[in-house]
This record gives C-alpha cells, structure tokens and sequence, in this order.
C-alpha cells in the first residue's frame, strides 16, 4: 500500500487498508470535516503518469457522482493531494456478491431481490447515458442490511462512446489482481463486447444476466479453461438450462435471465427498466426463500393448496392495473395515467409468428404462434389473465384482424378469408383471399382486405359474398396496394403503395366510395392510425410515429422512432408486428428483419453446424460442385429482396442480381455448368440469366406475362420446368420451356388443384412435384414425359420433393417440419416405398416460397433454412397507454 496508517489525504485520516486491485487501493478514512468515516480509493503512485489509467480514474468518479441511486455507490469528494488522485465514497459495510456466492448459489427469493436491486441501478444509470460494462459480482456489494449496490464505473462510457485504450480492450481484469491479469471475469462480457463492437444498455443486460444465473443455480453461466475458449462459449453456446442445475428456480424466473443471455442485442430486454418490471412480476416478497423446500416441509400441503388463490390474484392484480388505466370518472385530472409495461411470453413449446391484433378496447390480444414443426394457429389472450387459450379452427391462419365490436377475428387461411366469434365456435368463410396481405373492418360492416393474388384492395360484407375491387385501386401490373386500414370515420382508410415510382411508393390514404387519394408519409408498410392524433408505420427496423390529422388525412409534423428494431418479414409480405388498440394500447414485437439460420444435418438428424451467417434466407440452391449456395435474400438495410451467392467455404453472402425497392428477384437455379444463375423477378415477369460471380449483365431469357417461379432443370440443361401461375386463383400448372426451340408447353393441367415444384429424375425419366388434388399438398411422381399414370409417395401431407443423385430415393417434408424419404424402384416398372422419417427439422414455413431445403447428391448431408432457436423467445411488449396524454379536465383514469 502506498499510504502509511495515521497519515493525511487533503481532510480524510488514513485508518486501514480494505483491499486493492488493477485500479487502485482502497482505505477505511475519517472526514475530519464531517466526522464520518469514508472509503478513499487511491490511484497507485505508479500509475499516476500513465495518462489512459489517470482518465479512467478520473472518468470512474465523474460517472458515479453522475448518478444518485440507492442501488448505486456514492461519491462524496475527488482531488489530488501530494500528487496522490484520490476518490472519497461512502462506506459500505458488507460482502461483495462474489463473496456471498462462493459460499454456494442462493435461495430464488433472495436472487429475485438482488437482482431486481441491480436492475433499478443499472436503469439510473442508463438514464444519464452511462454504460458500466464492466458488470460481475465482485463490483456488486450486498450491505449488511441486505442492500445491493453497484460498484466499480472504472470501464463505464457514454452509451455509443467505445473508444478505448489497450488496456481497456482486452478480458477484464479481476478486481483484486495486478493490471492485465486475465482470470475468469471475461465471462460476464456481452458477445458484442466480445467482438469489440460498439456498446449500449442491452450490454450491461446480458451481465445482468450472467449474473442472474450465477446467483440462481451456484455455477457461472460461461467457463472454460482458458479465456479464449470462455469467449468463444459466449459467442456461440448457451448455459445449462436452469431445470438442469438441480435448483428451484420458477420459469418464469428461468424465462428471464434466457431472454437477458440472448446473443443478439435486440432479442434481450430493451432497457433495465422493461427488466425492472418483469422481476417484480415473478417477485414474491412474502412467500417463502425456498418455496420448492418450503412445499416439502411441514405446512407445505397447505401453501400448495394456496398456489391456485395466487394465480388468481395475479389475473386479479393485472385487471385492476388495466382498469386503472381505462376506467374514468367525472371529475378534474391533474396529470395524465401513468404507463403500464410488461411483457408476453410465447405459450409453451411455440413461438411467436410475428401477427399481433388487439381488440378494439385494447382488453385481448390474438397472435399467431408456431410450434415446433412449423404449425402456425391464433392464440387469444385477455391482457388481465394469465394463460392464453388457443382459437379452434384456425390452423394455417395469418393477418387477424378484428370486428369494430369486438365480438369476430377475422383472419386468412387456405387461400380463404374467414371469421370466428372469439367466444367460440366454428369459422365461417367470407370468400376466397388467396395469399391475404392485411384487412380492415368498419363500424358499417364492410371488410376492406389486400391478397397476393390481384395486388389490389378489394371488399366485401362482413357476411361474405363475393369480394369486389375498388375501382381505383386496381393493380396495373406496375404497382400493388396493401395493407388497408380504416380511420376512425369508417370511409377514409389508409393503405401502403409498393411502386418503382418513388414518388408513389409508401403509405397513402382513400375512401371506400370516391377516387380520392394521397400519399400521406414515406415508409416501408403499411400505416395504421393511433389515438390521439398519430399514425404508427415503419422505416426499416423502426416503428415510427407521426402526429397525423386524421379529417383533413394529412400529417402534421416531423416523424420520430417508437419502437427500435420491430420485427417484420421482408421476403415476402412486408407485415409488421405491431397493434395498437383505439384507446392506446400497443402491443409489438422486437427482433427486426425476420432471419433464419442455414443449417447442416446428417441423415440421423444430428447438426452439423450453419452454413454461413443467420439471414432472411429462401430458396437455397446447391451448385452442382457443392461449393456455393444460391439462394434469395432479403437486405435488413434495404427491405430489397434479392439472389445472393454464399460461398460455403467462408461462410460469406454476395450478391448476384439485387433488385430495386420495387421488384423482387426470386426462385434462383443454377444453369448445368455451375457458371450462371437463372432466376425470375416479381411483380410482372420475365425469366433471367446472370453470371454466378460477377462480371456480365443479367441477360432476359424469355419473358412471361407474370412471375414465374422457376422449378428445376432436366439433367441435361436443356430443359426448364416452371410453374404457370393464376395469380387471380393462387392456382398452378407445371408447364416445361424447351430452351434450344424456344417453346413452351403445360404438361398436364389440373383446373382444381394446384401443381407446383417439378423435379425431373436424373435419369430423366420420372417427374415429382406436389399436388393438392386431395384437397392438401402431397407428393406426386408422373413418367416423363408425362403420361396419365401417376403414383403418390406421400401419406399425410408432403412438399418439396428432391431426387437423391442416383436416383433411387426421393426426399420430401412432412406437414410437421420432418425430412421424410422414400426409396424408389424403377425396373421392371416404378416402385416406391413407404416413407419414413429421417429427422425433424426447425423447418422456415413454406409459405409462397419454392424450397427450403437442400441435400447433397450423395442423400447423406441435408441443408435447412431453419429457425433460430433464439428467436422463440422473443416476447411481446405491451405498453399502455402508448404515448402520454395531455391532462384533460373533467376526466381522471382512476
């Protein structure tokens, strides 16, 4: 220690060393000012030329006399005396947490607390701008009193402020080691602060976690040997599951520190205090520390008999908070409600599919939610319960949207526009919708909706019929209207514009009965209105606001962000996962630009790693060496939908032919040779050619009357098999060109199904594709050419047939996501097995894409477009009332 017992700093009497560490010691010292007893940290003397320590010394005591927080250490004075820096902060008595926890992991309840503690100081600092990234139980100090504390702002910054010196980047040190002594603390650090990104708040929420874990289960939640191998865990492994750690921790606790621990920013809490408030949502300050132990102990029948009573008050408490909110009384308001935020998690072994509707009073949210093998159905949940309870009949659905009373779901389905009374019962069919791209219900009854099919905006009764266009809004082949959504008078709606024209393309308003039409706001979807006095839409990741005079249809101001990083799916309809209810609430879902991860199996279904980085994938295409990948990409930075080449060896994307804003380049093949690529472009048609890598323009095969999404080629490449689309029926037929003749032809129609993903055996002698002449897809064979005999491989549903390279098997997946093969025999005549099962799989939904599947020509190694596993748990946030209101006199919400 530098200082000497009995010796003089400025006013504080030195009286006993309490530790030291890479930044500096710390005493025990007398204010012989106030009286009091303090702490004083020193920078060692041998430190004090070095310029980038004495910053940090100094940055460490600005930060923390920034912030005033209970949870928080105080600092009460900072000055140099004899060349000694010093810092004077309060006194602590106590143990740091890393103390308490080498005594062994501590109860649920006591973990709760802390955390929670940690998290209100992590949000005043965030408040003030200040990211502590250095967060780890040795810098969080639990009082004798059961107070926890943050310490330690050696390494905070300004949000957005990472620049740093050597010493800075590199693993934290421990804090009572020597300066660049790397031990295990390394494993707190976030994956961005791993890779030297830039940092924020979500930063310091994964520590949080990590630190969460550690208290709940006794181990941390990433160690290996060696630093580097810790580092690497972080970036790309996840902790034992807390179930698995023999504690008794809830899952919804389990929940929270998975959501923290996230790898992606975006997918962690957003802020401490969204943290803040789901901690308090799982606290229980009354129950028991242990309650696992405490229901096994004498009395313990009886607390499980009280288990029920706490669910219902739980669903009692959240009413009342809700109705705090809505419920108003005649009589003057001194000041607006205050804002009610929590999350939703997905119902169990589901995840969200990014298609949120509130009801008109802001009092239930419906939202589509995938199980595991793919299948998407409508959950409703009232904001005041605590379960969610699945809509019958609603398998397949997408788009919901609600009845002004409140009473039907509308939704689309098999190519249908239906409703259901969300009380019960079964849906009813309003007319045919293939391909729904949004609808809107006015307080007159009528049902404005957008499909895929015309790109137009039609309507219809809310008593079905048949659906007509508006005159005005009637695709022209040049641009297509979406998204409608009525304003509160019922006529006037607004709708999202998709043109090559950038002065047309964005969000415009019109009336159900006049012509009428403006554009209104530039934005990348569709708008819908929100009280009072706004419209909400987004700009790229953002979900923006912008006060919007709602008569004269017209907005009135500058454009700010609501929602950073909302989650929309750029591949195919552009929907936003967003709601927002007529009296303020809003429900939304964070994540950005929908993404998957291309993922390698072997035949048993074990994973054999990605193929590259997560992306909006489709389509993929191995070349014929195996060491590319074509496929269609959608840009997170552009919303532009594109072919990209992914080199499997880097593991890197290029792009090919990236269209515009307007078009959509899709369905990539490559051409016999490996040298070319040939793809279609959506809306209008025509069928192109371009290098694979570069260095020639694209070149136009042929052109067709509409998007033509191309299939397969014959073995000898001479062929193009394609499907003939009625985009006005969501209907095909597969139909081949013969390249050299320049001709084309159908090979067999069938007026009352759909045909679509041929695939010519490399023999050339059989033809699969799929069917829905049963009245679901199924996987069919023809000879080639084709003649009327025909043999079904699947039984129950299947999709994306592909050939094994010699032919004798045929690959295909099931309706729940599995990769399905059958062998197939074809002398003296075809034959094919039963299929069976070679794996599941985390399988994207097919939804209007080609494939999403690929295997090598061998049949043992397969590629999946698959689901992340993270984004499962991406909640949904609801906040009520969106935006503050203005104190009105006569109304108060009580």
């Amino acid at each position: 220690m530098g200082l000497a017992l009995g010796s003089q700093l400025g006013p504080y009497e030195i009286l006993a060393p309490i530790g030291a560490g890479g930044m500096g010691e710390v005493w025990r010292a007398r204010d012989t000012r106030l009286g009091r007893d303090v702490a004083i940290k020193v920078l060692p003397a041998s430190f004090s030329a070095d310029a980038d320590r004495l910053a940090r010394f100094e940055r460490e005591a600005r930060a923390v006399a920034a912030l005033s927080h209970p949870n928080i250490l105080s600092i009460h004075d900072f000055g140099t005396h004899d060349g000694v820096t010093y810092a004077a902060m309060e006194l602590l008595e106590g143990e740091t947490l890393g103390q308490v926890l080498a005594a062994g992991p501590i109860s649920a309840r006591r973990a709760t607390d802390f955390a929670l503690q940690i998290a209100r100081g992590l949000a005043a600092a965030h408040e003030k701008g200040i990211v502590h990234r250095d967060l780890k139980p040795e810098n969080l100090f639990v009082t004798a009193d059961g107070r926890v504390k943050i310490l330690d702002f050696g390494l905070a910054r300004p949000a957005g402020d990472d620049r740093a010196s050597t010493s800075e980047s590199s693993p934290t040190v421990s804090a009572l080691t020597e300066p660049g002594t790397v031990l295990g603390t390394v494993g707190y650090m976030s994956p961005e602060q791993v890779r030297g990104l830039p940092l924020d708040a979500r930063s310091d929420i994964f520590s949080f976690g990590a630190v969460l874990y550690e208290m709940l289960s006794g181990r941390r939640a990433f160690q290996r040997e060696t630093a580097a191998e810790t580092m690497t865990e972080i970036l790309r492994g996840d902790p034992s599951e807390l179930s698995e750690t023999g504690r008794p921790v809830s899952s919804a606790l389990g929940r929270i520190v998975r959501h923290c621990l996230e790898k992606r920013p975006e997918s962690r809490f957003q802020s401490a205090p969204d943290l803040a408030f789901a901690l308090e949502s799982v606290s229980d300050r009354s129950g028991p520390a242990d309650p696992v132990a405490a229901a096994a102990a004498p009395g313990g029948r009886a607390r499980r008999r009280i288990r029920p009573l706490v669910g219902i008050l739980a669903a009692a408490l959240a009413a009342a908070a809700l109705a705090a909110l809505w419920a108003v009384r005649e009589r003057a308001a001194p000041e607006g409600p205050p804002t009610l935020r929590f999350t939703i998690a997905p119902p169990a072994n589901t995840s969200f599919a990014g298609m949120v509707a509130l009801s008109p009073d802001g009092s239930r949210l419906v939202f589509a939610a995938s199980k595991a093998d793919g299948r998407t159905s409508l959950w409703i949940r009232p904001l005041d319960a605590i379960e969610p309870r699945a809509l019958d009949g609603t398998d397949g659905a997408s788009f919901p949207f609600w009845s002004p009373d409140g009473r039907w779901l509308a939704f689309f389905a098999q190519g249908k526009l239906k409703k259901v009374d969300v009380s019960g019962g079964t849906p009813q069919t309003l007319c045919d919708a293939p391909g729904g791209r949004g609808g809107t219900w006015s307080p007159g009854g009528t049902i404005l909706f957008s499909a895929f099919a015309g790109g137009e905006i039609d309507r219809v009764s809310e008593s079905g019929g048949i659906p007509s266009a508006l005159p005005h809004l009637v695709s022209d082949g040049k641009q297509l209207y979406r998204w409608p959504s009525f304003l509160p008078d019922g006529r006037h709606f607004l709708y999202f514009v998709l043109s090559p024209d950038e002065k047309v393309r964005g969000i415009h308003a019109g009336a159900v009965d006049s012509a009428e039409e403006s554009r209104i706001a530039v934005g990348d979807a569709g708008a819908v209105y929100a009280a009072p006095g706004h419209i909400l839409f987004r700009v790229g990741n953002r979900l923006m606001k912008a006060p919007f005079d709602a008569d004269r249809r017209r907005v009135t101001g500058d454009a700010s962000p609501l929602v950073e990083d909302v989650w929309w799916d750029g591949l195919s309809t552009l929907a936003t996962a967003f709601s927002v209810s007529p009296n303020g609430v809003l429900v939304y879902q964070t994540g950005g630009l929908a993404s998957t991860q291309l993922v390698w199996y072997d035949r048993s279904g074990r994973e054999l790693g990605p193929a590259g980085p997560a992306g909006a994938y489709a389509e993929p295409v191995l070349s014929p060496d195996g060491r590319s990948l074509a496929l269609t990409l959608g840009e997170p930075e552009t919303g532009r939908v594109g072919i990209w080449v992914m080199d499997l060896a880097r593991k890197s994307v290029a792009p090919v032919a990236v269209s515009s804003l307007w078009s959509v380049n899709a369905t990539p093949l490559w051409s016999p040779d490996g040298g070319a690529i040939v793809y279609g472009t959506y809306p209008g048609g025509g069928v192109f050619r371009k290098a694979a890598h570069g260095g020639e323009k694209e070149k136009l095969l042929y052109s067709t009357p509409s998007f033509t999404p191309l299939d397969s080629f014959s073995p000898d490449g001479k062929l193009l098999f394609y499907d003939r689309m009625d985009w006005k029926t969501f209907s095909g037929d597969i139909a081949v060109r013969d390249l050299g003749a320049g001709e084309s032809r159908v090979l067999f129609e069938a007026p009352a199904s759909y045909e679509s993903a041929a695939h010519l055996s490399p023999d050339g002698r059989w033809l699969a594709y799929t069917s829905t002449e049963s009245g679901a897809d199924e996987v069919f064979v023809r000879s080639f050419p084709v003649s009327s005999d025909r043999w079904q491989i699947s039984a129950g549903g299947g999709t994306q047939p592909l050939w094994r390279g010699d032919g004798r098997e045929l690959f295909f997946v099931s309706p729940d996501g599995k990769i399905m093969a059958a062998e197939i025999g074809t002398a003296p005549r075809f034959e094919a097995g039963a299929p069976h099962a070679l794996f599941a799989t985390r399988i994207r939904p097919l939804e209007e894409v080609r494939n999403n599947y690929e295997v090598t020509p061998d049949g043992q190694r397969f590629l999946v477009n698959s689901r992340r596993p993270e984004d499962a748990s991406l909640p949904i946030t609801v906040v009520a009332p969106w935006a503050p209101r203005p104190p009105r006199r006569g109304l108060v919400f009580r």
